[in-house]
């Protein structure tokens, strides 16, 4: 029989190595608790009431293939947890002021208005900051800290992401007023004399960051996509030096 957690509070509780796999958590509050090495994997989190986790720590949990709707996370850690095979996307799951220290994130894409004042550690790809398309002539703003994030081969699609706190490692270029350059971008492209290939190529990528303020760059991850001819001319074009970064 599953374990149920269901319309009931949880204050300042400690669980090590417990089995919660496959348990139903509905209608739960939780704050100040721990939660270590335990199993969460297939549990159902927020089937038909709110969930909410406040100032929890998790560390070492197994978070695979976990269906959750209707859950709030805020102010919690997650230290070395496993998030495979479960989506951390739901319009009703959010994400406020929580650390993600040394996790396994990947292939996962993340609402802005629910991923909100975050802190990432360690290494993640293949990730997606998504905001509300359906907001016309305004952006959604992304706050989030990404200093000690090594991030790859991902992508922010219809938000701001002007105020965030970029990797703090060489690889990584950080464009603010990125509006202005691509126009002045677009005049040295006219100019130039590259291939039909390459100009059409430029052209689209200039074209799709034409609507936002800034975006962040991994150099190596445009290099192997790309080449590096292409990248030294993509980054000249946006009038940034990187020949440190390209040798």
């Amino acid at each position: 029989m599953k374990n149920l957690f269901i319309n009931n509070e949880l204050r300042d509780i400690s669980v090590c190595g417990e089995n919660l796999g496959g348990a139903i958590f509905d209608g739960l509050s939780v704050r100040d608790a721990k939660f270590i090495q335990c199993d969460f994997s297939n549990a159902r989190i927020g089937l038909r009431k709110n969930v909410s986790f406040e100032n929890t720590v998790f560390q070492k949990v197994d978070f695979r293939s976990v269906g959750q709707v209707n859950a709030v996370y805020d102010n919690c850690k997650f230290i070395g947890c496993d998030f495979r095979g479960t989506r951390l996307d739901d319009l009703s799951t959010k994400y406020f002021s929580c650390l993600f220290d040394k996790c396994k994130i990947t292939d996962q894409k993340f609402l802005v208005n629910n991923f909100q004042k975050n802190t990432i550690i360690g290494k993640i790809s293949e990730v997606q900051f998504i905001g509300d398309n359906q907001r016309l002539g305004k952006l959604d703003e992304l706050n989030l800290n990404l200093s000690a994030y090594k991030i790859s081969f991902f992508k922010f699609i219809n938000c701001d992401i002007s105020n965030i706190v970029p990797p703090d490692f060489s690889n990584y270029i950080f464009i603010k007023n990125l509006k202005t350059k691509i126009q002045k971008a677009n005049e040295k492209l006219e100019l130039d004399d590259l291939s039909a290939a390459n100009k059409k190529t430029m052209e689209r990528k200039l074209r799709h960051l034409g609507g936002l303020d800034a975006y962040l760059f991994n150099v190596e991850d445009e290099i192997y996509i790309n080449g590096l001819e292409f990248t030294e001319k993509f980054f000249f074009y946006l009038g940034v030096d990187t020949a440190c970064l390209l040798k």
